[in-house]
């Protein structure tokens, strides 16, 4: 469940990209921020918490769309990374690792 980063108080805040609009966190290790730097400039950047994955796209206007299907988009990710002793963790992270591929190939 997706849920205000740090009750919200990064909202209005400076972000690395810009004026931070919304910032949300995933209760299974994911973050996903919109920010606006200027008038027309936009840019949503995400991760999962304990991966090298980092994932900005940037917009010309804060597109609702975008922002749900990237949330979408982790939430389907962050569903299919195995426990550490699941028996077939190996060929799992595999699958993880192309899902992450395919995200930063559709949005960075």
């Amino acid at each position: 469940m997706w849920h205000s980063f740090d009750n919200g108080s990064t909202i209005g805040q400076t972000g690395t990209e810009g004026v931070i609009l919304r910032d949300e966190v995933h209760e299974l290790g994911a973050r996903i921020t919109m920010e606006r730097k200027g008038d027309r400039h936009y840019a949503i950047t995400c991760g999962i918490y304990g991966w090298f994955f980092v994932c900005t796209h940037f917009l010309e206007s804060d597109d609702e769309a975008t922002w749900l299907l990237m949330r979408e988009r982790l939430v389907a990710i962050l569903d299919i990374i195995p426990y550490e002793d699941d028996p077939e963790v190996e060929s799992k992270m595999d699958d993880v690792t192309d899902a992450i591929t395919e995200f930063v190939e559709q949005f960075g």
